[in-house]
């Protein structure tokens, strides 16, 4: 089956490097939020997609499970939040979910490699994308991505992340250079406020012992520079 798609975009990304990471850092970590079911993956295997979402900031460091293209360099991921069968009445955009998230920021790991990934391209409630015609659709945000071990944390335009009821992340391509080179990543995780409907936003940890007075900057994690739009 063919996998060759083209596509454009365009963002800028940083490697930077930390002390050790605080114990705390995991805080406003979503993980309860996410329908690990639903997680999909075009281009790569669904239960490995499933499992690197589902890995908790203390296995984040961990390379096993790794998600891996199948057939060339490019895949798509789709994440959606908690599903509720209650409100499938309310409306098409929301009958899936208890809430919406406001998205702060973006984890990933991958590897100093060359199948790390190289352009990544997020959108935010588009969960009925496909791979073949991803390349005609306008991602609501472009990173790219260095080649390195560290874990990235992803800045992102918030504007445009403050009702995310699912994200999908293209992976156009990596640093190989070659379109036929599988890309790699081990971990995926995201940083913000869960809001349920018809309540106020929350701020959700998953460790007993956050402190809600943690700083919101991560420690220890490098950032990355994205663009809005190609």
């Amino acid at each position: 089956m063919p996998c060759e798609h083209e596509h454009d975009g365009h963002g800028h990304g940083d490697e930077c490097d930390h002390g050790p990471t605080d114990e705390l850092a995991h805080q406003k970590l979503l993980y309860q939020e996410i329908d690990f079911d639903s997680v999909r993956c075009q281009g790569g295997e669904s239960n490995n997609a499933k499992a690197v979402v589902k890995k908790t900031y203390a296995e984040r460091l961990s390379t096993e499970p790794t998600l891996t293209s199948a057939c060339d360099a490019e895949m798509l991921v789709t994440v959606p939040y908690v599903p509720l069968p209650a409100v499938t009445e309310l409306c098409s955009l929301f009958h899936r979910f208890t809430g919406q998230v406001r998205l702060h920021s973006i984890l990933i790991r991958t590897s100093d490699s060359d199948n790390a990934p190289s352009t990544l391209k997020v959108f935010v409630n588009m969960d009925q994308l496909e791979l073949s015609d991803v390349a005609d659709k306008k991602p609501t945000q472009t990173f790219e991505l260095p080649r390195t071990n560290a874990v990235q944390e992803l800045p992102i335009k918030r504007v445009f992340f403050s009702r995310a009821t699912s994200l999908s992340f293209f992976f156009a391509d990596n640093h190989s250079g070659d379109d036929e080179e599988p890309t790699t990543i081990s971990w995926l995780a995201f940083k913000g406020d869960y809001m349920p409907l018809n309540r106020k936003p929350i701020s959700v940890t998953y460790e007993a012992f956050a402190n809600p007075a943690t700083a919101d900057k991560i420690p220890g994690i490098a950032n990355g520079l994205g663009q809005i739009g190609d």
